[in-house]
């Protein structure tokens, strides 16, 4: 049972990761898993954040779901299931275990370091062997660590042709891959009642941070809000790495 300053925490980093989803397209899941393993620990953050960032997806690719470019969408989602099932697999197996949690410090760093500055070094070109390849990455990372999301966002962002097509199209990809990863571990028994009780928790405060994100999206700099998430990412990752060393 979470006490009442908790759900205060959990309530404002899910505002927080809306407002962040809402403005830049992404990261919700990242802004969730900064937090979210100190409250319910490695395994049940992972469900929660994919159910969660599912909603939130799906809602923002129903709002553009008439720019959707459907040419690379079913081949992306069959290379990710494979990948996503494999690395879910290996988790219930190692179970919640303290190395996730160095290994997820590992990672966020890495995804902070690239999205600052290794879009510019690694050009990603929207072909089929560049989508097998960041794929199957994004399944195995996102049923290890939660956030294969970046990787998602550098294909589409070359595949598709406007800021328009690139919303509806990733937002929906995102919605599918997310809703994949959280059926694979439902199956795999990774699912508790008590987190869909969270998520209806969550849902008011991830209505208001859409809503503040439609508000202020015309006015905030989506790249300089990526790069102050992505210096906290950077932290909360060498926090992680120290704390569990």
């Amino acid at each position: 049972m979470l006490t009442a300053g908790t759900i205060a925490v959990f309530c404002a980093i899910v505002l927080v990761a809306s407002v962040v989803q809402g403005i830049s397209g992404f990261a919700f899941g990242m802004v969730v898993l900064m937090v979210f393993p100190y409250i319910f620990g490695y395994t049940k953050s992972l469900v929660l954040a994919a159910l969660m960032a599912m909603v939130v997806m799906f809602y923002n690719a129903w709002l553009y779901r008439r720019t959707i470019d459907w040419k690379w969408v079913p081949h992306w989602l069959a290379v990710f299931v494979v990948a996503d099932l494999a690395s879910v697999l290996v988790l219930k197996r190692v179970g919640d275990h303290p190395i996730w949690y160095t290994l997820m410090g590992v990672i966020f760093v890495a995804m902070a370091i690239y999205l600052l500055w290794g879009q510019r070094v690694i050009h990603v070109r929207a072909n089929g062997h560049a989508l097998i390849v960041l794929a199957a990455l994004s399944g195995i990372i996102m049923g290890m660590f939660g956030v294969g999301g970046p990787l998602m966002a550098a294909f589409f962002l070359e595949a598709t042709h406007s800021k328009e097509d690139y919303l509806g199209t990733s937002q929906l990809v995102g919605g599918c891959t997310l809703a994949i990863d959280f059926v694979m571990r439902v199956i795999n028994g990774m699912f508790s009642v008590d987190l869909a009780g969270y998520t209806l928790l969550g849902v008011v405060s991830m209505g208001v941070g859409l809503y503040i994100a439609k508000r202020l999206v015309s006015h905030m700099d989506a790249l300089a809000l990526r790069r102050f998430i992505c210096v906290v990412m950077i932290v909360d990752g060498v926090f992680m790495l120290f704390h569990n060393a």
